[in-house]
């Protein structure tokens, strides 16, 4: 076999595989039930703290959401997380205040001045995580269905 022949399996299995992750990633395994009930609650807590959701499924302790988030990292020598928001409106806000502010930015050496980087990532919060930011729902409908 050749190294065309090699290559062109491989890029086969490369659509192969990204098909197949991309049709999991459509699939929700909530029920047409779970999903009317847990959807508003998420939405509302959307509303109350300003995240976005990507995706809503079935966790192992109840239903998630998948949110994006924004990380910030402090990079100097090595790179340190060190906050995550739901808005990148919200992060570019403590980006410029951390940039205009850090002892280390405003008298370091040039070369050695940290750097303040923000980055997409995801995020998983479960309906349990809402109730504890102050969403109301029925939790005994709520573990009902998780079980169901």
């Amino acid at each position: 076999m050749g190294a065309n022949a090699v290559n062109k399996i491989k890029a086969r299995l490369r659509t192969i595989i990204k098909e197949e992750i991309r049709r999991l990633n459509e699939a929700s395994d909530l029920s047409p039930e779970q999903k009317a009930f847990y959807e508003p609650i998420f939405k509302e807590g959307a509303k109350k703290l300003g995240y976005k959701i990507k995706k809503l499924y079935s966790g192992m302790s109840g239903p998630q959401a998948e949110l994006e988030i924004y990380k910030l990292f402090k990079t100097q020598s090595s790179s340190w997380e060190l906050a995550d928001f739901f808005t990148k409106k919200e992060a570019m806000i403590a980006k410029k205040a951390l940039e205009d502010n850090m002892l280390a930015r405003k008298i370091g050496e040039k070369g050695y001045q940290p750097k303040i980087t923000l980055s997409k990532d995801s995020y998983y919060l479960s309906i349990w995580d809402l109730k504890l930011a102050g969403i109301k729902f029925d939790e005994k409908k709520a573990k009902e269905l998780r079980d169901a």
